[in-house]
């Protein structure tokens, strides 16, 4: 009976600890120190990876355009490539946006399923100097991949927010999982010594 009621703890605390939460490209590795530029084609974060055929970039934090931990789609008139790793399908939740150079700039981003057929399409204008996040729409749940350029000129991006779930399970803190299987521990024990009694 005892057995039986941890293996029912630790189910339960292991669902508690295991809630989904959101995995979030930030890009905080290209951070590096300098006024230059990194330049890279393919970049790997969390079990997703970006591509392109000619390059990103990410600032330095010593040069003026420096925004934050963010890269920039280098050369405006090639795709960038967002998917999974594993090839797996995903949701694309969100990205911040900011444009550069003090002009507007025109994105479009393109949804593909696993036929690699367009599903979905969203477009945008970055008029304003300032980081916006952009909510992607509902045609952007379960995709294989997307792909997306700026005409003219570049633009920045971070913090790529993928598979969130509307209200994900709350995480609870180890005291609260201690407690927990504590109480039901000391539940057993006296449940155990009562049929023994009897």
């Amino acid at each position: 009976m005892l057995k039986k009621i941890m293996i029912m703890v630790a189910i339960i605390m292991f669902g508690m600890v295991s809630a989904a939460s959101a995995i979030v490209m930030d890009f905080e590795t290209l951070e590096s120190p300098g006024t230059g530029t990194t330049r890279f084609t393919h970049f790997e974060e969390d079990g997703f990876q970006l591509d392109t055929a000619v390059g990103f970039a990410s600032w330095q934090t010593e040069n003026g355009y420096y925004k934050g931990n963010a890269a920039f789609l280098n050369y405006y008139t090639y795709d960038a490539k967002l998917s999974a790793m594993n090839d797996s399908l995903f949701t694309l939740n969100s990205i911040d946006l900011n444009y550069l150079f003090n002009s507007a700039s025109s994105i479009s981003f393109r949804a593909y399923d696993d036929n690699n057929q367009l599903i979905g399409t969203d477009n945008i204008t970055l008029n304003v100097n300032q980081w916006i996040t952009y909510n992607f729409s509902s045609s952007f749940e379960n995709i294989s991949y997307m792909l997306w350029k700026n005409p003219n000129p570049h633009h920045t991006f971070d913090n790529i927010t993928i598979n969130e779930t509307d209200s994900p399970a709350p995480v609870p803190e180890p005291a609260t999982c201690l407690l927990l299987g504590c109480g039901l521990v000391g539940m057993a024990t006296i449940n155990r010594k009562r049929l023994l009694n009897n």
